[in-house]
């Protein structure tokens, strides 16, 4: 499991942070340190996050502090929009987690941008995590809960899945977008001109298998 820095105040980010592996992964790894550091949950969930936070060590540090941005990552503009209202309240993230999750059963449902929702978190999700990280002047990790290594392959043809959509296919291709994603994303970060600027960025895509949510419960009736 990814450790947060130990040293100073770190700053945690959870995507989808308010049911599931993001929720449960700050409930056990965050629990020693949560007083002390800066977390930030970002999700659809208000009432869930805000239940989540009541339940957090109370701040002992002055600059550590426990919030909520609410965005749904479906659209892009609201993941620039929260990207840069989070920019504006850190300079730096240590440690992101991205595990944001969207189950519909009524078929292609496209966003007003045109990406269908089943996609978009998974083809999209990472550019705005990645550009956090690069911004951060110190560690950066980026982990994102998917199905690494367990895609399929990829109709070049039909990226967006327009003209071949069905659950099928959206459940095997995203899991080769997130993996091409990271191994892309990891040899850019350690090209040269990278190396000097950010020499300790992490990015790690998972493979947890059926999580406690809603959207499990949902598959599984």
């Amino acid at each position: 499991m990814l450790e947060l820095i130990s040293t100073g105040c770190s700053v945690a980010v959870f995507v989808g942070g308010t049911s599931g592996i993001g929720r449960e992964w700050q409930r056990l790894s965050l629990v020693p340190r949560m007083a002390t550091h800066i977390i930030i949950i970002i999700g659809r969930n208000s009432s869930a996050a805000e239940a989540i936070i009541a339940g957090f060590l109370r701040p002992t540090s002055p600059s550590a502090k426990h919030e909520f941005l609410a965005c749904d990552v479906t659209l892009m503009k609201n993941v620039q929009r929260t990207t840069q209202e989070l920019l504006s309240r850190t300079s730096r993230i240590n440690f992101l987690v991205m595990s944001p999750g969207f189950l519909t059963l009524s078929g292609r449902d496209e966003t007003e941008e045109g990406i269908n929702k089943l996609l978009a978190m998974f083809i999209h999700g990472l550019v705005p995590a990645l550009v956090q990280a690069k911004e951060a002047g110190e560690d950066a990790k980026v982990f994102s809960v998917l199905a690494a290594g367990k895609g399929g392959k990829v109709n070049l043809e039909d990226l967006g899945l327009k003209k071949t959509f069905s659950f099928s296919n959206v459940f095997l291709e995203t899991p080769t977008y997130t993996d091409l994603m990271m191994q892309f994303s990891y040899t850019i970060s350690n090209r040269s001109e990278y190396a000097s600027r950010y020499p300790s960025l992490t990015f790690c895509h998972a493979c947890p298998g059926l999580v406690s949510s809603k959207y499990t419960l949902l598959m599984i009736h």
